[in-house]
């Protein structure tokens, strides 16, 4: 089984409101991923987001408020969300879990099919690639998560670099997974419109 995390509690400072509730389509991006991560048949979704987008985001998938400051902390946040505290085994441990961020686009059905077809026996992580640049969504083992956000909160890149060959790169054909829609020039590029928001 696979079950989604997505970390949408950022204050989106350079791009003037969260990027949450940043519309694509009319439909705010935090629910394009969850209704991607759905489609593509993830059981279990967490969002992690801020306390003011708890209630529309809290109608598609299980809401974890993060008030941290760094991605790293609120990646943790929704790892305890998923799993409850504590980073010893339990149930679940066998499952992978699909991290994103809700700054990237979300990553075709076929892109998180062929990341879960990657892994196997001596596999911990598989991430996506685009002409030799990584990318998101980041599949990982559960136990992963679990052992690494144990009352910590690194990077998701360094524990990526700490499992060495344990973590699988897979070339994919999906521009999705290497945009950035960190400023309005982000947004214009990638959508051919200026960026509209979900109202406060």
């Amino acid at each position: 089984m696979i079950n989604a995390i997505i970390v949408a509690a950022g204050a989106g400072t350079r791009l003037g409101q969260p990027k949450a509730r940043l519309l694509i389509h009319g439909v705010p991006l935090a629910l394009l991923h969850v209704r991607r991560a759905r489609e593509a048949g993830c059981g279990r979704i967490v969002v992690v987001t801020r306390r003011a987008d708890r209630e529309w985001v809290g109608r598609e998938a299980e809401v974890a408020v993060s008030e941290e400051a760094e991605q790293a902390g609120s990646l943790r946040v929704g790892v305890e969300g998923m799993f409850g505290g504590g980073g010893g085994d339990g149930d679940g441990d066998g499952d992978w879990v699909l991290v994103t961020p809700v700054d990237a686009l979300p990553a075709r059905c076929e892109t998180i099919a062929r990341l879960f077809a990657a892994t196997g026996d001596g596999v911990d992580a598989v991430t996506p690639v685009v002409g030799g640049t990584g990318g998101h969504p980041v599949l990982l083992r559960a136990s992963v998560l679990r052992r690494a956000y144990a009352g910590a909160a690194p990077p998701l890149r360094d524990v990526l670099h700490g499992l060495g060959a344990r973590r699988l790169r897979v070339e994919v054909g999906d521009p999705n997974v290497v945009t950035n829609l960190d400023t309005p020039a982000d947004v214009l590029a990638a959508t051919g419109a200026e960026p509209v928001f979900l109202p406060l």
